[in-house]
């Protein structure tokens, strides 16, 4: 039960991190590229917390993208 009850969780996280990933992508299509920024971070790390490096990877390269 547990290991489902996490499962979820980490299921829910990711799901979570793609949402924000979403909306980041709004905000950039919309010119607010500092509050996509915002978004962008929180994904990253909720990547990275999951173990998921290759999505973070590439929110990292996209952050850098924007930062220029």
């Amino acid at each position: 039960m547990q290991a489902e009850a996490a499962c979820k969780e980490a299921n829910a996280r990711d799901l979570h991190a793609h949402a924000l990933c979403g909306i980041g992508m709004a905000l950039t299509t919309s010119g607010d590229r500092d509050q996509a920024v915002t978004y962008f971070v929180r994904a990253e790390r909720m990547f990275e917390d999951l173990g998921l490096m290759e999505e973070a990877g590439q929110i990292g390269d996209l952050l850098a993208a924007l930062q220029t």
